[in-house]
């Protein structure tokens, strides 16, 4: 499917890793509504790929970038004691982000922010 101009499409995303340094599991996933603002600009960015899948494979790898950077050496009690403030901030860089490449930031949904020891479920040792 081809992506239009002055569209919303969504995008299910979800980010989960396991910090070494830290020793915490961390999953964060939700659904991200975006607007089509300039498909030039897209285009750019996309390498001429304007297809819907090639678009969320772009726009899941820098949302995962993003995502990857501010949880980088988070620790578990910061995501259970500022799950908000957190979220809030990945919510306003992926607007910037979304600005850059030529799209508009509309809602995320269903966002879920979680994190448990990961030695205590036997994942890292």
């Amino acid at each position: 499917m081809e992506i239009k101009e002055y569209c919303i499409y969504s995008l299910d995303f979800a980010y989960a890793r396991i910090s070494h340094s830290t020793n915490v599991e961390i999953d964060f996933r939700g659904v991200l509504s975006y607007h089509t603002k300039d498909l030039d600009l897209l285009s750019q960015v996309t390498r001429g790929n304007l297809d819907l899948e090639s678009v969320n494979v772009f726009l899941n790898f820098q949302i995962q970038r993003h995502i990857g950077l501010i949880l980088k050496d988070i620790k578990e009690h910061e995501i259970v004691n500022q799950r908000p403030i957190i979220v809030n901030r990945i919510k306003m860089i992926v607007r910037n982000e979304l600005k850059e490449i030529g799209l508009e930031f509309v809602n995320f949904k269903q966002i879920s922010l979680w994190s448990h020891g990961a030695t205590a479920r036997g994942i890292a040792g």
